[in-house]
């Protein structure tokens, strides 16, 4: 077991060694990570799309990797959270400022359950 425990330690701090750590503040612009898929019925190449989009400003940290943003224009209105993995800092002068997503970034995963009482009720057997 102290041999597994010691090659982990090495693997781990060989992937440290080059991970850039994700620090933004709370008023930063960033560039967001864009999911396009392939269209061939309207002729859309994702692979010619852009890869980053925005620039969108943060508006609070939800926990050290998720960041909660919103429009650069409008500050109060919130576009959703996103993880540290799909930002990448804006740099000033380097892009035309769009404030929408070209195709916004979609839930995944089970739906929250809902709970509606009068559909759950269950029959009482008297006897």
């Amino acid at each position: 077991m102290d041999r597994n425990c010691k090659k982990q330690d090495v693997q781990k701090t060989r992937l440290d060694s080059r991970r850039r750590p994700a620090v933004f503040k709370k008023g930063d612009k960033i560039l967001l990570k864009s999911h396009t898929l392939n269209s061939s019925k309207s002729g859309f190449s994702s692979k010619l799309a852009p890869k980053r989009d925005g620039p969108y400003m943060i508006l609070g940290i939800a926990s050290p990797t998720t960041y909660e943003l919103g429009s650069c224009t409008n500050p109060p209105e919130r576009i959703g959270r996103y993880h540290a993995a799909d930002l990448s800092p804006f740099v000033e002068g380097t892009r035309s400022d769009t404030l929408t997503p070209l195709i916004p970034k979609r839930r995944r995963g089970r739906p929250k359950k809902t709970f509606h009482p009068k559909q759950h009720r269950r029959a009482v057997c008297v006897v």
